[in-house]
């Protein structure tokens, strides 16, 4: 998930609305000039069990994770893989559209949306702040869920009706709104009848049941991620739950 939604974003910082994004970066440096790389741009965990010192085993580990991504990407239909050629095969790949139109058939090549066309605005802030590589997959998917829903511009509710049917989410998924409002990036209004183990004081068999109305913070983004998330994870820590936000 992180590969892919970086590279989205590549591609609409490289290319005009409308527009099919063509992929020069290479994956890993391999001359002495300082060309940007994947390698570059993205950040993940990639020591290795006695080699967490060696420089070249880092990087042939985190090029290892990068073709196994563009791998599953490329059986979901998401990246056409690039070059043939022994060694060259993750190089240059194509991003595909994302409306399920690209299959083994034939493929859709992935043009940058236009403001007219339908589409979901992430700040850039997301990526260049790297909340992409910090946060789990469970905890992006809950965010771009209340941004889909409006909460960028006022507090919403997803009901289980929405979360699972709609966005194919978990209750896990969404449970990641207390990790969220630790780090700043969600405001969460619960009702009052609700315990924060999700349980209700005096509850009926058919009384309503509210859920959290959420706020997206539209200042959230701006801080540095790895900070704001080491600091809220070593609270945690501290004190065995999500007690409170953050102050920001």
């Amino acid at each position: 998930m992180q590969f892919h939604l970086t590279a989205l974003f590549v591609a609409q910082c490289q290319t005009r609305p409308g527009g099919t994004w063509k992929n020069v970066i290479p994956l890993s440096r391999n001359s002495s000039f300082s060309v940007p790389t994947w390698l570059d741009l993205m950040a993940v965990s990639a020591s290795a069990k006695g080699e967490a010192a060696q420089a070249s085993a880092y990087t042939r580990n985190k090029l290892r994770q990068f073709r196994s991504a563009l791998k599953l990407l490329s059986d979901r239909n998401l990246v056409d893989l690039g070059r043939s050629e022994v060694g060259r095969r993750y190089e240059g790949f194509r991003l595909l559209a994302e409306d399920a139109s690209s299959s083994g058939a034939g493929v859709t090549e992935y043009r940058v949306p236009r403001d007219e066309e339908a589409h979901l605005e992430v700040p850039a802030h997301f990526f260049t702040r790297g909340w992409v590589h910090v946060l789990t997959k469970s905890e992006i998917a809950a965010y771009l869920m209340w941004r889909h829903l409006g909460a960028a511009s006022s507090y919403v509710m997803a009901s289980w009706q929405q979360r699972a049917g709609i966005f194919g989410l978990s209750r896990d998924v969404y449970d990641t709104h207390q990790a969220l409002e630790a780090f700043g990036l969600i405001k969460v209004v619960k009702p009052k009848e609700r315990r924060d183990d999700g349980t209700w004081r005096g509850y009926n068999e058919g009384a309503p049941l509210y859920s959290h109305r959420i706020r997206v913070l539209p200042s959230g983004l701006a801080a540095q991620a790895h900070e704001v998330v080491e600091k809220a994870l070593r609270k945690a820590a501290t004190l065995g739950k999500w007690s409170k936000p953050l102050d920001m």
